[in-house]
């Protein structure tokens, strides 16, 4: 059965007009059967269905709840050229498709001063009305069939002149109302007139809350309208008065006093061996100092001197677990030591000319480089202790490289003792000593791989 519906002659209703009315909480899909959904509370999404095919179906939505609702259009259409519309509460929105796209109809938006209206034109000249003709009486009203579509409008012709208007018979009674087809589809809009200029808007007044909409009646027919008269133009806006000037600030009020400074603690009242230059230390007690006789300070040059015939540690610095540096007042043994965090020894001089250091750490050496170099008269023999990685194959080698020189001759011999590889071949990497230019000289030679190498040196 088709859904159009034609009124020719008017619609009269003898009761209200009901229009299909659905509330809703959560996330819903208009049907064909909807016209106004009432988004109670929530925050959600309504969406549209195709506005293709359907060109005059109309829908509201209306959010009545404290949530916001979007509403939104299927397969990428849009409503007034936006994909979706947001209301907030109270506000509602009816649109009406267009056949490809929905088009606002009517919403609840904040309403903007009115600005100045401009002088209306001339109205056109009304043409005559033709004589009405005598009324027939009036049968009884049968139920209504159903609706065929609706045939293009022709153009209008020009109006008649009216004839007398005869007596109107007895009116009939009322048949009982057959039931109301579908809407027909609306017939296309006429031409709107050229609207005159706009004046500028004033400020806009904020809008209170707007109350909920009851249905619509329906509207009989409309007569035809004569011709509308061009708009005047709009006055001009009155210009905007200057703004006040700004007052002067206030003074700053005064700043409260400050508060007196408590007393200062007694310091050192009493030092005892006091000498110029001389460093004071706490003899123990609350208010007495030394001055130290093998402590001072001249203001350029910090002295530390142990007392005549002391053989003890002269300089002791500890780190968090360990000791770190340490000098001793002897002539024998270990007179300096340095250590790491840990408090283990990784230089080390010794009363007999024995030397020890850590002498290097290299990463990502691909070609050859001198891992150690040092005057040639600081000794006459060294052990380099070492470990190479290569960390393109993960290839690890430990050893040992002895050498004994002769720096008058400029001579040197060496002998390199390591493990075997673990996990791949090191043979990428050897190790040389020589004498070069008076200087003792231990070559890292690497013809392939990616290498990280640790040396430790022990000299004579």
């Amino acid at each position: 059965m088709a859904r159009d519906f034609v009124a020719r002659d008017g619609i009269e209703s003898l009761g209200s007009i009901l229009f299909p009315y659905s509330a809703k909480t959560t996330t819903y899909t208009i049907g064909d059967e909807d016209y106004f959904i009432d988004c109670t509370s929530g925050t959600f999404a309504v969406t549209l269905p195709t506005a293709v095919g359907v060109s005059g179906n109309v829908y509201i939505i209306k959010n009545s709840g404290s949530g916001t609702i979007t509403v939104a259009t299927t397969s990428s259409q849009t409503i007034d050229g936006s994909s979706t519309k947001t209301l907030s509460q109270y506000q509602s929105i009816q649109v009406q498709s267009n056949g490809a796209n929905w088009v606002v109809a009517g919403t609840s938006g904040s309403t903007g001063a009115t600005g100045s209206t401009g002088t209306t034109g001339q109205t056109g000249s009304t043409g005559q009305t033709g004589a009405t003709g005598q009324t027939g009486t009036n049968g009884f009203t049968g139920q209504t069939g159903t609706t065929g579509q609706t045939g293009a409008t022709g153009a209008t012709g020009q109006t008649g002149t009216n004839g007398l208007t005869g007596q109107t018979g007895a009116t009939g009674q009322t048949g009982s109302t057959g039931q109301t087809g579908a809407t027909g589809i609306t017939g296309s809009t006429g031409t709107t007139g050229q609207t005159g200029t706009t004046g500028q808007t004033g400020t806009t007044g904020q809008t209170g809350a707007t109350g909920q909409t009851g249905a619509t009646g329906q509207t009989g027919t409309t007569g035809q309208t004569g011709l509308t008269g061009q708009t005047g133009l709009t006055g001009q806006t009155g210009a905007t008065g200057f703004t006040g000037e700004t007052g002067t600030t206030g003074q700053t009020g005064a700043t409260g006093q400050t508060g007196t400074t408590g007393e200062t603690g007694a310091g050192f009242n009493t030092v005892s061996n006091y000498g110029d230059n001389r460093i004071l230390t706490s003899d123990g007690t609350s208010n007495a100092a030394n001055a130290e006789s093998n402590l001072t300070f001249d203001g350029n040059t910090l002295t530390l001197g142990s007392a005549t015939g002391a053989t003890g540690v002269a300089v002791n610095i500890l780190g968090s677990t360990g000791q770190l540096f340490q000098v001793t007042d002897t002539i024998t043994g270990n007179i300096l030591e340095v250590g790491d965090l840990s408090g283990n020894p990784i230089f080390t001089v010794n009363s007999t000319g024995f030397t020890k250091t850590l002498s290097g750490y290299f990463t990502g050496q691909t070609s050859t480089f001198v891992v150690f170099s040092m005057p040639d008269t600081n000794g006459v023999g060294a052990a380099f202790n070492y470990y190479v990685i290569n960390t393109a194959t993960n290839g690890y080698r430990y050893g040992q490289v002895m050498v004994v020189w002769n720096a008058t001759a400029n001579t040197a011999e060496f002998t390199d003792t390591s493990t075997e590889d673990l996990g791949s071949s090191t043979g990428g990497l050897i190790f040389t000593a020589n004498v070069t230019s008076n200087n003792l000289e231990l070559t890292a030679n690497i013809t392939s791989g990616t290498w990280t190498i640790k040396i430790g040196a022990s000299i004579l």
